[in-house]
């Protein structure tokens, strides 16, 4: 089980923000996979778009962080990855899927599938990075 950790809410958009860890310095939201060497983020627990995912990346320091691929997410344990907890049913891909799609996954079934950029229900956005070496930062 996941740890629990604490939030704030921002008083301008409600976005809840995780407070760091006093040990770590890190926030709850990023875990670090050493088997697939990466780090992941978990995004606003709040109804997005594919649009407002792709923003939210782009706020994010360093700049090295993106959308995660359709591979990565079919490989994501979100189990082994605490702090990746989610209320919403679907996490956006970075890979689009014609003009108007792009790919996501189904968390409930663990599917990938095409959804509508601007369709908002139950998505959610991971962020991700390559560490490029087991235990990176």
């Amino acid at each position: 089980m996941a740890p629990k950790h604490e939030f704030v809410t921002c008083p301008a958009c409600g976005t809840k923000i995780p407070v760091p860890d006093p040990e770590t310095g890190q926030t709850a939201a990023v875990a670090r996979d050493d088997q697939t060497q990466t780090q992941w983020m978990a995004g606003p627990d709040r109804d997005m778009n594919w649009y407002q995912a792709c923003q939210w990346i782009k706020t994010l320091t360093p700049s090295d962080w993106r959308m995660p691929t359709v591979d990565e997410l079919e490989s994501l344990d979100i189990g082994r990855c605490p702090g990746l907890d989610t209320s919403g049913w679907w996490i956006w891909s970075g890979e689009p899927d014609g003009p108007l799609s792009a790919m996501g996954l189904d968390v409930t079934l663990g599917h990938v599938y095409s959804g509508g950029r601007e369709l908002d229900s139950g998505g959610r956005v991971f962020a991700v990075r390559c560490t490029g070496r087991k235990g990176g930062r």
